[in-house]
């Protein structure tokens, strides 16, 4: 653009940023605005923007406060003598057509106006006209960026002026109001006006309130009547509705007394028909009461002519009643003894007091557990084991369990405990031998003899059962009852002696077998070894004697090596879940069961191992 200020540019720039932000010829009409360092440039342009705000916009009346301010600073400068009076009455010119333009805003005075304006800049015609088109696609805002920032160009010459001169008294802020908005004088002298007119209505209130405080008083006097005439219709209101209430009530209880009133009328009339009834009732009742008492004295009569003739009969029927009892009671009597005797001669059953019952057999064997783990001890320091004695032992047993030196003695254990009671019980089943080869009778052969004879009468008896007729239920059950008696007495006194030849035989006989595999070295240990297998050789005849005496006879069994676990016959190490994958290895306590009624006396007690097939068989396989 043209015009004679040095540091002015041409509107037109070759700049062209590759991404622009904005409209640059918008950037550029800022920069013309902006540029050039001649006051009386920034002024005319200032001109120009107040020239093309439209007479509706809001900035109106700004724009009226900025003329009047540029007005005193052109004034100002010309009177400071910095410009002559060819440049001061041209600005003077541009301001007195722009406030008459800006009293009806004609036309033709703006063009006027601005025609001045462009010429006094300098800008050629088709500059102006650009100009003037920018300027209308700017926001009311905008324009007042571009009109504040001339202003200011202004502003900064007329600061710097008046502080060099320090002619203008004014506020801080008014002295640097270079670099805040331009109307801040004239704002501010409006805001003390304001706060002035302020202070005048705080005064004027203040005097109201003071003139009135005979009223103020007479408010409160009012008010607070007004307070308790408000309390009183509020007890009022509570009394009415309490009445309301009361009068309810009463409403409601009458209504209740009427309703009351009314069912005692129904029920006095019923029951004065009830009372008619019960009078002809009573009426017709005493006729009744006469007639029976009638009948009565004629039932009394008839009664005594009977019950005389029923005494007679029954002190008859009491005599003949009492030859009867006693003849009954002698029957009974009789009839006692013979149940008595047939009674004990048919029952099998050993009682409960007896030294043969299942309970009694049941806790000796327990106790000949017990003392075959004491005697076939095989732990401690005054024990030796022969270990190859030992494990041929166990073959013998068809042990197949691998074992170490700790296991072995376990087993070992429950190998001699098996050795010995198939020494006592094999000694036991041939005990009638003795007698049947003895030349004559001896004491020490006396529970030989009586075995080999018992054995002969029941044979007897039997026969007798099968081949003599009768009627009598003792003889089936004599055989039976011999065996009982003879093996409970033998299971009572039997081998009792001390020192019975027998007893010592077997004694000795066991603790040659035990020596081979087992060494007792304290000599103390070794002199009691003798009467503990006396003991134990006692305690295994005494039960072998009471299983005789059951009935039916309990057998004893031993679980052969490789058969199937019966937890309800067998007990042993095992866990429950996998007694499916165990079978046993070998027992060293034999089942004692009735073979009829399956009543266990004693469990087997057995070692146990992996099935040949079976899954832990073959994972410890898989581990070995």
């Amino acid at each position: 653009m043209g015009g004679s200020d040095d540091s002015s540019s041409t509107f037109t720039s070759s700049f062209t940023p590759s991404v622009p932000a904005i409209d640059q010829s918008l950037w550029q009409l800022a920069e013309w605005f902006g540029s050039g360092s001649n006051w009386q440039y920034d002024f005319a342009k200032w001109i120009i923007l107040a020239t093309e705000e439209s007479r509706e916009s809001s900035e109106q009346p700004n724009i009226e406060t900025g003329l009047k301010i540029i007005h005193r600073e052109i004034e100002e400068i010309y009177t400071a003598g910095m410009i002559p009076k060819e440049t001061y009455n041209p600005c003077l010119d541009l301001i007195k057509k722009c406030k008459s333009f800006r009293l009806n805003h004609d036309k033709d005075k703006r063009d006027n106006l601005l025609h001045t304006t462009f010429n006094f800049l300098q800008v050629k015609l088709n500059e102006a006209v650009h100009i003037i088109n920018m300027l209308k696609r700017l926001s009311i805002e905008q324009r007042l960026v571009l009109r504040f920032m001339t202003h200011q160009k202004v502003q900064a010459k007329i600061a710097f002026l008046r502080t060099t001169l320090k002619s203008h008294k004014t506020t801080h802020m008014e002295r640097y109001h270079c670099i805040t908005n331009p109307y801040y004088v004239e704002v501010l002298k409006e805001k003390n006006a304001a706060v002035h007119e302020c202070n005048n209505l705080k005064a004027s209130v203040q005097a109201v309130r003071n003139s009135n405080s005979e009223l103020n008083q007479r408010y409160s006097e009012l008010f607070n009547v007004h307070s308790r005439l408000l309390n009183v219709n509020k007890e009022l209101n509570e009394f009415k509705e309490n009445n309301e209430n009361l009068y309810n009530d009463k409403v409601n209880e009458n209504k209740i007394l009427t309703t009351k009133n009314e069912q005692l009328i129904v029920t006095n009339k019923e029951l004065k028909d009830q009372l008619k009834e019960k009078e002809a009732l009573e009426k017709q009742g005493e006729e009744i009461v006469k007639e029976v008492m009638a009948n009565n004295v004629k039932v009394t009569q008839e009664r005594d002519k009977i019950k005389s003739a029923y005494e007679a009969n029954i002190k008859q029927h009491q005599e003949e009643s009492k030859e009867l009892l006693q003849e009954v009671k002698s029957a009974k009597e009789e009839a006692t003894t013979y149940q008595a005797a047939l009674g004990s001669a048919t029952n099998i059953r050993w009682s409960d007091s007896t030294l043969n019952n299942p309970i009694q057999i049941t806790k000796d064997i327990e106790n000949l557990q017990h003392s075959l783990t004491d005697f076939t001890k095989v732990k401690g320091k005054t024990i030796k084991i022969n270990e190859d004695a030992a494990k041929q032992l166990l073959a013998d047993y068809k042990c197949k369990a691998i074992l170490d030196s700790k296991e072995i003695k376990n087993y070992l254990a429950g190998a001699l405990q098996r050795m010995i009671l198939e020494t006592i019980f094999h000694f036991a089943d041939g005990l009638f031998k003795y007698a049947k080869h003895a030349n004559s009778f001896s004491d020490k052969l006396l529970e030989s003899y009586i075995v080999y004879y018992a054995s002969y009468l029941i044979e007897y008896t039997n026969i007798l059962t099968t081949t003599r007729e009768g009627k009598d239920s003792v003889t089936a059950v004599t055989p039976v009852k011999i065996r009982q008696q003879v093996y409970a007495a033998l299971g009572s006194r039997g081998f009792a002696n001390s020192n019975h030849p027998l007893v010592s035989q077997l004694v000795n006989k066991i603790l040659f077998k035990m020596e081979k595999y087992r060494e007792v070295i304290d000599d103390e240990k070794k002199n009691e070894l003798r009467s503990d297998a006396g003991k134990v050789i006692r305690a295994g005849l005494q039960l072998w004697f009471c299983l005789k005496a059951q009935e039916p006879i309990a057998k004893i069994q031993w679980f052969k090596p490789g058969a199937h676990l019966e937890s309800h016959l067998t007990v042993g190490n095992w866990e429950n879940e996998n007694i499916k994958e165990m079978e046993v290895d070998f027992a060293y306590f034999p089942l004692i069961m009735s073979e009829h009624d399956n009543q266990v006396f004693s469990k087997a007690q057995v070692f146990v191992r992996p099935k040949e097939n079976g899954r832990i068989k073959r994972f410890l396989s898989y581990i070995s």
